[in-house]
């Protein structure tokens, strides 16, 4: 299955409180990356191709900030790196 989309959530999921990022910048020879910062529950979601489903994950308790590495490329998001740690 391929990965095509992730999303990070202030709390579960169901609440559908989707957070945009803090920041989203052009990174010279790699691409974009999307930074969030935050406190509290939250969770990501991860969608993938030809399927309706979402898999979701609670945050360990201690994470309060977030990157993502990602290309686009013709309108298609591909995801390099996700990575959620203590600040």
């Amino acid at each position: 299955m391929k990965l095509t989309g992730m999303s990070l959530y202030s709390g579960h999921p169901r609440e559908r409180a989707s957070l945009k990022p803090d920041d989203d910048k052009e990174m010279k020879g790699i691409g974009r990356l999307a930074s969030w910062k935050f406190q509290g529950e939250h969770w990501v979601g991860c969608n993938y191709a030809n399927s309706p489903s979402m898999l979701i994950r609670p945050l360990a308790g201690t994470a309060t900030a977030c990157e993502m590495h990602y290309q686009v490329s013709s309108g298609k998001i591909k995801i390099g790196r996700f990575v959620c740690a203590a600040k």
